[in-house]
């Protein structure tokens, strides 16, 4: 439904305590090291991928419909989709988070100061360092 309409993509971790995900992709006991299994649906990639023993990481991917492994991982044989799950996260999503919420905190201000003006002819980033400069002072 994303892709279709809004043209967007997933890549994401799942727990493994959800229930509609089979029990062959939960269940570590049986799986070798670094081995991948996955399942296709509508459009969606389940991969379920064990590193070591008694460890599973599961992955859900709107964005890769294959199960090609990344020959840069070498004796590991990562799937492609863990791989970019891995390049895409960074350790400072909150500074991000933060920074947006800050935009959309200032888009609202200058909307609102604008509708109550009407007559109010200035840039957003001039009316942004006006705000700065008189919280900061």
């Amino acid at each position: 439904m994303l892709m279709n309409y809004l043209n967007l993509t997933i890549v994401g971790t799942l727990r493994k305590n959800k229930k509609e995900i089979p029990p062959e992709f939960i269940n570590t006991r049986i799986r070798p090291e670094k081995t991948s299994m996955f399942a296709y649906k509508d459009g969606g990639t389940l991969l379920t991928y064990c590193p070591k023993k008694n460890k599973v990481v599961l992955l859900i991917s709107t964005m890769h419909h294959t199960d090609e492994t990344n020959p840069n991982s070498g004796d590991a044989q990562k799937p492609h989709i863990l791989t970019f799950y891995n390049s895409r996260t960074s350790t400072r999503w909150p500074l991000t988070a933060f920074y947006r919420l800050l935009n959309v905190i200032g888009l609202n201000c200058f909307i609102i100061f604008k509708h109550k003006k009407g007559d109010f002819q200035s840039v957003r980033k001039e009316f942004l360092k006006n705000i700065a400069r008189a919280t900061t002072i």
